[in-house]
């Protein structure tokens, strides 16, 4: 849950620096990156949802090959 409310933070910092800049091409790339943000908040929302949102953690554990 705390990953979807960062993301969402994010998103909103980033619009919110899209209205004030003058740059249309900066703008467009703030807004483009907010709503990388927005789509990280629904994935991460379908992955607690379906309960495969820590299914990968169990290997963070293990050692690497060297």
């Amino acid at each position: 849950m705390a990953n979807r409310e960062m993301y969402r933070k994010n998103a909103l910092n980033c619009l919110q620096a899209a209205i004030k800049v003058r740059d249309p091409s900066e703008r467009a790339a703030l807004i483009s990156i907010a709503m990388n943000f927005v789509a990280l908040v629904d994935y991460v929302g379908r992955r607690h949802d379906y309960g495969t949102a820590h299914r990968g953690d169990q290997y963070h554990d293990m050692p690497k090959d060297s």
